[in-house]
């Protein structure tokens, strides 16, 4: 296990990840993606419980997200165009497309229980 998976699985992220060389290096495989992941030691049972109350408790995050998924759009198009003209993808829309997914994957992955840590209000 390489130090920056280490690092999530310290920082409590559930998954780990390489890409690029390094993972193809180590994969018996030579596919350029490996993904590890592990189940927490204990998981509220509470929260199971409330599955179907977990969509309400989620009501904030979702009024942004779909906020945010209309500026989403709007900004893949004005970076494909970046993209074509420049050949270069400009890090300010590449940093909000990143954070954008993040948070919507931590959102989704606290809906269906695949965590217990209520989602941060944030793009990082």
């Amino acid at each position: 296990m390489t130090q920056d998976v280490q690092q999530a699985y310290n920082e409590g992220y559930q998954l780990g990840y390489q890409h690029g060389f390094e993972a193809a290096a180590g994969s018996t495989t030579g596919y350029p993606f490996h993904l590890i992941g592990r189940h927490p030691a204990r998981s509220s049972r509470l929260l199971m419980l409330l599955m179907p109350l977990k969509p309400l408790f989620l009501l904030p995050h979702l009024v942004i997200l779909w906020l945010l998924s209309v500026a989403a759009v709007a900004v893949m198009l004005v970076a494909w165009f970046a993209v074509v003209l420049t050949g270069r993808y400009p890090r300010a829309l590449w940093d909000f497309m990143v954070g954008y997914n993040r948070w919507n994957v931590r959102v989704q992955a606290w809906l269906m229980g695949l965590t217990d840590a209520y989602p941060p209000f944030s793009l990082d």
